[in-house]
């Protein structure tokens, strides 16, 4: 799975994703620190990444956008997790 790691979580997550097979990004690895949810979605669509975030304001704005979207509950944290857009026939 191709993941893109939000910057609000730490960089060395993306390092664990990548050792349990996963094909884990950090926004900074892509020096796209500092950029805007809606640029974070963008480059995870044009990447075809997942989304993983703590934002908990993740759900509206992905709601404008046309991504799937999940928030799978965690002991400590809500996650939001934002999938590639929605094909027509999906």
């Amino acid at each position: 799975m191709k993941l893109l790691i939000d910057e609000n979580l730490p960089p060395r997550l993306a390092g664990l994703l990548t050792e349990a097979g996963h094909a884990a990004v950090h926004v900074r690895d892509l020096e796209a620190a500092g950029s805007s949810d809606r640029q974070i979605i963008d480059l995870g669509l044009a990447d075809g990444r997942t989304i993983v975030s703590a934002d908990t304001d993740f759900g509206a704005l992905l709601a404008s956008t046309g991504a799937t979207q999940h928030l799978p509950s965690s002991s400590s944290a809500r996650w939001s997790i934002a999938a590639h857009r929605s094909s027509p026939t999906s």
